[in-house]
């Protein structure tokens, strides 16, 4: 592709990130569908500000809108985080936190909750 039309490369992410990340969306993709939906999303965060942190990560998250993340959606959308000069070790402090229950971060990444 050449230069008109074509999007700025996103940076790679780190084998230990892409591994972590792909460990949430797998722990979120209760049906092992390829997809997280909402309800999916809401389970994942239990009592947690469940919907509030699902509709905020799927704002963000879901960029063609249908209702559900793929996990090439899942990465890219970090992979756009980092482009917005956060650190490889910043991103996996917090999905080490959510992880272990903590809420989604609006990321300054361009995207919105």
């Amino acid at each position: 592709m050449g230069a008109k039309g074509s999007k700025e490369a996103l940076p790679e992410l780190s084998a230990t990130l892409n591994e972590k990340l792909t460990t949430m969306f797998q722990r979120m993709d209760k049906d092992s569908s390829g997809n997280v939906d909402r309800t999916e999303a809401i389970a994942f965060w239990g009592k947690n500000f469940a919907k509030v942190n699902a509709n905020a990560m799927f704002n963000e998250v879901d960029v063609d809108k249908n209702g559900e993340v793929t996990l090439a959606e899942w990465l890219e959308f970090w992979q756009n985080v980092l482009k917005h000069k956060y650190t490889p070790e910043e991103i996996e402090e917090e999905v080490d936190s959510m992880l272990e229950g903590g809420s989604w971060v609006d990321w300054n990444d361009g995207r919105s909750t």
